[in-house]
């Protein structure tokens, strides 16, 4: 069995001398309740303990039961008094617990109050998740927050609206159907340490002002080496073969989701936009080689991403919504030689509709970016 002890809100397990907790643990339960002086003595036994709490690796401890009732499962663990610290008896005991005893893991209560999934979407990170994912702010982390906090907003709009619905005597709403978000990491492409470009990055890098240095390898060069045909090539590969492994693992689960009407969606954030973009440029020109494969492509170099070779896989869906989170594709299609169509279509004063050609299979598309943002 293991045994845990309290710090703050987390149970931290025991190390070492658990084996004689667990032997004094046993010995108490098997004393019956009547038996007074039996159990008197028992829970008076002094057990030597070393290294058992955090904190007191050198101190000689000894136990004592506070119950033994199979439901509480609670010892506590109190120091030997030291010949001259008697006030040691006064200081409170250290309790620790058999097994975990119940918990809840935040949002997992809302998201088993939920439907099923009915809304799957990929979410692409841009610039700087090597420097974040150091920090603890890594986009799995980000994403479970985000999903938490989704879930919750969900049943709370739910629970207001059975309320709603028992006050008008109404049948009660069906729960809300789970989104889903799985998140698409690719900066271990450019970043990862078993590369030769990293290492030659390293070896290049002066150890002056190592605060701005790390900026700059982490964050900025991001965008530098997306610019280059042969990085480019590799991520957005690299981006393709996660998003279709995961739908083909996410429709194994969920076997129902695409006969129910499932739907799927892309978000890309900073750079992650440019490459969900450049996603659905593939896209487009697959669909359009499908449709007359005897007919040259028709999307320009200027708007596809600029790769070493073609690239032969695509996503394995048409978005129904593509939501851009600060995003540079304007400056990146203007850095592709689109800026004489951009002022042709400035210019146009014309109320004539017609189709952009700037048209992907996105979806509904959302272009969000906050007025003050420098990357947008």
């Amino acid at each position: 069995a293991f045994w845990f002890y309290r710090d703050g809100e987390s149970l931290v397990p025991c190390t070492g001398d658990c084996g004689k907790i667990e032997l004094l643990y046993q010995s108490a339960l098997r004393i019956p309740d009547d038996d007074e002086e039996l159990l008197s003595s028992l829970l008076n036994e002094e057990v030597a303990l070393t290294s058992c709490v955090k904190g007191n690796k050198n101190n000689t401890q000894y136990v004592a039961f506070v119950s033994y009732d199979t439901s509480s499962k609670i010892v506590a663990i109190k120091k030997r008094p030291a010949s001259n610290q008697f006030l040691s008896w006064l200081e409170p005991p250290t309790l620790l617990r058999r097994g975990f005893g119940e918990y809840n893991v935040e949002g997992e209560l809302e998201e088993c109050t939920l439907g099923p999934v009915k809304h799957l979407i990929f979410v692409v990170h841009g610039i700087g998740e090597a420097l974040w994912s150091q920090q603890d702010n890594s986009l799995i982390e980000e994403m479970n927050l985000c999903r938490t906090a989704m879930y919750k907003l969900q049943v709370d709009i739910w629970k207001k609206e059975c309320i709603k619905a028992e006050k008008e005597k109404r049948l009660s709403p069906a729960p809300p159907s789970r989104i889903e978000l799985l998140p698409i990491q690719w900066y271990d492409r450019i970043h990862s340490p078993s590369t030769s470009l990293k290492s030659t990055l390293d070896s290049v890098t002066l150890t002056s002002v190592p605060a701005i240095r790390q900026v700059s390898n982490d964050v900025v060069f991001d965008v530098l080496m997306y610019m280059a045909p042969e990085f480019c090539q590799e991520v957005l590969e690299d981006v393709t073969n996660q998003i279709s492994d995961l739908y083909s693992k996410f429709k194994v689960i969920h076997e129902h989701f695409e006969t129910s009407g499932g739907k799927c969606s892309l978000i890309g954030h900073s750079l992650g936009s440019v490459i969900v973009w450049d996603l659905l440029a593939l896209l487009k020109s697959q669909q359009e080689k499908d449709a007359a494969p005897n007919v040259l492509d028709t999307l320009s170099n200027t708007y596809k991403p600029i790769t070493k070779s073609e690239i032969g896989t695509v996503i394995p869906f048409e978005p129904d919504f593509t939501f851009l989170l600060g995003s540079p594709v304007g400056l990146f299609l203007t850095l592709r030689g689109a800026n004489n169509l951009f002022e042709k279509l400035r210019l146009d004063t014309s109320n004539d509709a017609q189709v952009s050609p700037f048209s992907l299979p996105s979806g509904a598309i959302f272009n969000i970016f906050h007025e003050l943002s420098f990357f947008s």
